[in-house]
């Protein structure tokens, strides 16, 4: 909303608000299975896709991972990648050391059958480590994510980065119009899991959480105070 960062040179939305906060994004640096790398430190002087110009947040939820243990793109080997589908091929055909992608999705699917198995890189949760990540990706947080069959990589209990998927309107749109949306997405949790199984991890009386820079639409506020879930 602030025309920063990636957004440099578009100028400030400031029409932008704020819906709600929907399901978190788990996001992980996979190596593999039989690597030698163990975390996310021993990335130093291994290579590690970058630039990203066609998707560049990608390049910087990367440097969040690196800064979260104390390093830097400084301190590895880059090897540029247009988005994450070529960082991907890059990985699988062993031109880079490490693979960033959300978790459980497809591509790591195709990428732990290719190369004979996947393991993730744990992140730091001490305050400065949380510290460091935030400092690149405001509003990210750690989250321990537990085995799961469709989880590939994940073999103990890890701890990893993760930030909130949200609903994002224009001032424009109408009060009533909003106020329905955030009651359906509210009441709705059965039906958006038959639909879209992740939102399994919705918790919708996390609706109305913060999010730094975009106020609230006046309609998803107007709901969430006759609810309950804000002042």
């Amino acid at each position: 909303s602030t025309g920063t960062g990636e957004y440099e040179g578009r100028g400030r939305q400031a029409a932008m608000r704020y819906v709600g906060s929907l399901i978190p994004y788990r996001v992980a640096m996979h190596v593999r299975a039989d690597s030698r790398i163990n975390s996310i430190t021993d990335l130093k002087g291994k290579r590690v896709s970058s630039e990203f110009n066609a998707q560049k947040t990608i390049a910087r939820i990367i440097e969040a991972h690196l800064a979260n243990m104390g390093l830097g793109y400084g301190d590895v080997v880059k090897i540029p990648a247009p988005n994450v589908v070529r960082q991907a091929e890059d990985f699988m055909s062993g031109k880079v050391d490490v693979l960033f992608f959300a978790l459980g999705s497809a591509a790591i699917k195709q990428a732990n059958a290719s190369v004979g198995g996947l393991r993730v890189l744990e992140v730091g949760t001490s305050p400065d480590a949380i510290k460091r990540t935030q400092a690149l990706l405001p509003g990210a947080y750690v989250m321990q994510v537990a085995p799961n069959p469709a989880l590939d990589g994940i073999t103990k209990p890890t701890n990893l980065i993760a930030f909130d998927m949200v609903l994002i309107t224009n001032a424009k749109v109408s009060d009533d119009v909003v106020y329905r949306v955030a009651k359906a997405l509210h009441d709705g949790k059965e039906d958006l899991v038959a639909t879209f199984p992740p939102f399994a991890l919705f918790q919708p009386q996390n609706m109305a959480k913060v999010l730094e820079g975009v106020p609230l639409h006046p309609g998803a506020m107007k709901y969430y105070r006759e609810i309950g879930l804000a002042k």
